[in-house]
């Protein structure tokens, strides 16, 4: 999927796409998958939505923290503290709604 999206923000700057408009689509995306990665996690639970989306976005998280420190060399900001954040987020709130709205096989 993240090849796919290279491919297609690749092609947005050959035609002239603003780079900060190519940022937002791309924080977009990432947003997008954050949530459906937590709500499938969600799905699959048997702990609070809440919880599992903490453990799973703070794993996800912290595995992109590391590879931006190996191989981007990349400072650490407030903006990538939110951006990190707001991962974290999108995967809370994913697996929250996953959680609640997963079939009851008890019945």
């Amino acid at each position: 999927m993240e090849v796919l999206v290279s491919f297609i923000m690749g092609l947005f700057n050959l035609i002239g796409m603003n780079s900060s408009l190519s940022k937002i689509i791309i924080l977009i995306i990432n947003l997008a998958l954050f949530f459906i990665y937590g709500l499938s996690r969600g799905k699959v639970t048997h702990k609070k939505g809440l919880i599992e989306g903490l453990i799973t976005g703070g794993i996800l998280v912290a595995i992109l923290f590391v590879i931006s420190l190996i191989f981007f060399h990349s400072a650490i900001s407030i903006a990538t503290i939110f951006y990190y954040l707001a991962l974290i987020f999108a995967t809370i709130v994913g697996a929250t709604v996953g959680k609640n709205t997963k079939k009851d096989s008890t019945v």
